[in-house]
């Protein structure tokens, strides 16, 4: 997923900004949700776009670290009702 963030120390990315890529990685058990055939059992990725693109574009951060962080804090909490890490 590519957003555009203005994360950094330097005054030319706080300005200017720049193309943040994002790339999620989910190891979940679906296997339920396959064997039953039900949308509710398995994650929607509609939800994990959101987080990434909410924390990317919204606040702006001097370490590209902290914003890693808070997607994968974000994503976890996201995807702990569907068993997911």
């Amino acid at each position: 997923m590519q957003f555009y963030g203005y994360h950094g120390i330097f005054t030319a990315e706080k300005e200017m900004g720049q193309i943040i890529e994002v790339d999620v990685e989910l190891v979940c058990d679906l296997a339920a949700a396959a064997k039953n055939d039900d949308p509710e059992m398995a994650f929607n990725p509609v939800d994990i776009y959101t987080v990434c693109k909410d924390i990317v574009e919204g606040k702006d951060f001097n370490l590209l670290k902290l914003s890693l962080k808070r997607l994968q804090q974000s994503c976890t909490v996201c995807m702990t009702s569907k068993r997911c890490e």
